[in-house]
């Protein structure tokens, strides 16, 4: 008896940064992408600067940083991360636990926030609505990060960091506590398949195993923007949408500690 095996997905996430995020993540061999998107209401800011940063605990390392100075946005850097269930080593059913904290480099405290996508690609890199993005599991922070509920979707989660992140003191970094604690691809994936009679080589009856998830791979995107504290109220509804004039809005700006 003949069976297919099921191809463990391709778990790789490269960290890009862009100014507009409007369908611009790329699948060129990675088979995930990590974004970062600082949008702010940007009045008044003159020389101070607004900076955002993804940082890789374990490398100690700034993967990608975005930051508005002197009139216009500066972005540097480029680097992966959740490299360590990256390729053929990437096990179903594992949990895998991850350090990957947002950092300020800019020289004015800030509000943030990641808004992370999960979704499933086929080998082309086309998005496949069809398969569920809730096999792709990941366990956020529930203490430093508030989820709003009201905005979660099967492929969308948006974390508030509670409390406003201070700038860096001099080579200091200031950062918050990781976002994200492990992330896992749920095993039942294995048992999704379909069986049809088939002939092998030889023209034997067999019957072969078709997996619904076979040979496609899981997307994690984040985006990690921030806003300043200035003008706080209508720093955040311009740039985030988020206001006291509903309870869910209520709920964030009481996450992030804004009266």
């Amino acid at each position: 008896m003949k069976q297919n095996k099921i191809l463990p997905p391709v778990y790789l996430i490269l960290l890009l940064i862009t100014i507009v995020l409007l369908g611009m993540t790329t699948i060129s061999g990675a088979r995930a992408t990590l974004s970062v998107n600082s949008e702010e209401y940007v009045s008044n800011m003159q020389v101070r600067k607004m900076g955002i940063a993804i940082y890789d605990v374990p490398s100690e390392t700034i993967l990608a940083e975005k930051y508005f100075a002197e009139g216009a946005w500066q972005k540097d850097g480029e680097g992966k991360v959740f490299t360590d269930i990256s390729g053929e080593g990437f096990i179903i059913g594992k949990r895998y636990d991850e350090n990957v904290t947002v950092a300020n480099v800019g020289t004015m405290a800030e509000y943030v926030r990641v808004v992370v996508y999960k979704y499933w690609v086929d080998s082309q890199g086309n998005k496949r609505t069809d398969l569920d993005p809730e096999l792709i599991h990941i366990v956020f922070d529930d203490e430093a990060w508030y989820l709003d509920e009201s905005s979660v979707t099967e492929e969308r989660s948006i974390l508030y960091y509670r409390g406003i992140l201070d700038a860096p003191e001099e080579d200091a970094l200031s950062m918050t506590p990781s976002f994200v604690h492990s992330v896992m691809l749920d095993d039942g994936i294995r048992s999704l398949y379909i069986s049809r009679d088939g002939t092998d080589e030889n023209g034997n009856p067999i019957i072969e195993y078709i997996y619904d998830y076979d040979g496609m791979h899981f997307i994690i995107e984040i985006e990690a923007d921030s806003v300043q504290t200035h003008n706080a109220l209508d720093s955040i509804k311009s740039a985030w949408g988020v206001s006291d004039e509903t309870d869910a809005g209520k709920a964030v700006l009481e996450a992030l500690g804004v009266n």
